[in-house]
Order: C-alpha cells, then structure tokens, then sequence
C-alpha cells in the first residue's frame, strides 16, 4: 500500500519530536515528510512538496494554525488537517470546523487519539484518490483503468449493478457490505455483482431517519455503460429533492405522483 506523508507543525521542537515517536509510522502506512515551526515555513514546504496530512499546532508565532488551516483549505483542498493544541477553547474548535479539520487532539497527545485521526485521514485520502481515479477514467472512456479499479473495489464480474443514494450524511449501514465511493457531499454510488431488491431497499429507507434517495438499475451494467448509467442513476436519486420524501426509484419517476 502507498505511503502517505505527514507534516508536523510545531513551533516547540520538543513536541515535533514526541510525536515522532509516538506515530508507528509503517503500520498506518504513513511517511514523516519533515517539521515546520510556524504557518510560514509549513505552507513553504507545502508549496515545494507531495504532501498528504498536516498535523498542527495552534499558538505559534508569524503565522498562526488557525491560520495555516485557512490557507491550507483554500489552496490545497486534499490535505487532511489534524489540530493539536494544551488549549481546550472553544472558538479554536468552532474555527477548526470552518476549515474542514478533521479533528482536534489537546496536549499531552494520547496515542490512541492521534492515531486514530490518522486512520480516519489515510482511509479519506484513499476514498477521494479512488474516487478521482475513476472520474478520469469515465471522462477519458478509459474502460481498462475502469475495470481495474473496479476490481480494487471487489468488483470482477464484467456485468454488475449499480445504485447511488443522494442525501445521506454518511454509507447507509444497510449497503455497507456492498463496495461503494463517495462520489461528493451526501453522495454515495454502489455496487453489487447482484440485482438489489426493490422491496428491501424501500422498507430499509423508510427506517432510515434522514430523507434520502435511492437510484438504481434493474439490469446490468458494463465498464463501457457505466459512464451513462451513472447520470441515469444520479437523476433517479435526486427526485427526492422534488418530491420532498425519501424515495427509491429503480424507473424514472413522475415527481407529481
């Protein structure tokens, strides 16, 4: 698996360096990429490197993490943000959900927390790179990565079935076995080496407690059908914006009705 690389932000070396070796580097499949004492010199390595997660301090001197979080936000959308801060306030926390954080560990950093955030960021980058990976395949008719990235996903059969659910903050926990990719915000497209069950799918949505929508196809689909089938599906699951009520559409759908 690829490494992904990791910036610490600190204007106390000290701390740069206890979180060196707390991080068990190998095993999340992460890459020390070097230290920064303040916003300045980190967005400078930023700009010079490949890099993938940040995880920074808030109080430092020149250019604050607050700041660098904003910068970090505007100029270089993909990289995962972890704050770091011995100040529990709660406007730094409310400024970090501004900024897309991932998350917020207080000093002295327990290796449980840390560690978990840096899951919780590889398992984001893989989504968002699968998920590019496959937009650019579809964009350039690329039927050979496509299939291949499928089979990344678990899908080898040259015929499957797909479904996208628009509305859901998070995979629906009923299609959780089934491989999927977050396609954006509340978004999420699905696949399925067998036809999903129109019933099923209608009673587990209506337990569901967000209104949402379902789209799918009743027949199969190929690497070179799945670019149109995808549009077809995605405007299926929308009509649930019209009509107002969680819907689950296997056909087009009157919104009047």
């Amino acid at each position: 698996m690829k490494q992904y690389n990791v910036l610490l932000v600190d204007d106390e070396q000290s701390h740069i360096e206890s979180l060196k070796l707390s991080i068990k580097w190998d095993v999340l499949h992460l890459a020390y990429a070097g230290s920064a004492h303040n916003g300045y010199e980190a967005l400078t390595i930023i700009d010079d490197g490949n890099i993938d997660i940040v995880i920074t301090d808030i109080r430092m001197p020149d250019m604050s993490g607050l700041e660098l979080c904003r910068c970090i936000t505007e100029l270089y959308p993909s990289i995962q943000i972890i704050i770091i801060s011995a100040f529990a306030d709660f406007r730094y926390t409310q400024e970090a959900i501004r900024y897309h954080v991932l998350g917020y560990c207080l000093k002295p950093v327990q290796y449980q927390d840390i560690h978990a955030l840096l899951k919780k960021a590889v398992a984001n980058i893989v989504t968002d790179s699968g998920r590019n990976d496959i937009f650019e395949a579809l964009e350039e008719n690329d039927f050979a990565v496509m299939q291949r990235l499928l089979e990344e996903k678990g899908i080898t059969d040259t015929a499957f079935y797909i479904l996208m659910c628009a509305g859901a903050k998070k995979a629906l926990p009923f299609l959780q076995h089934q491989p999927y990719l977050k396609m954006g915000t509340a978004l999420y497209l699905y696949f399925s080496a067998q036809p999903f069950c129109a019933k099923e799918l209608q009673e587990e949505a209506d337990r569901y407690t967000e209104r949402i929508g379902i789209g799918y196809q009743t027949a199969p689909v190929t690497v070179e059908t799945l670019k149109e089938n995808i549009n077809t599906v995605f405007t299926r699951a929308y009509q649930f914006f019209i009509a107002g009520k969680t819907l689950v559409c296997g056909t087009a759908v009157d919104p009047e009705h």
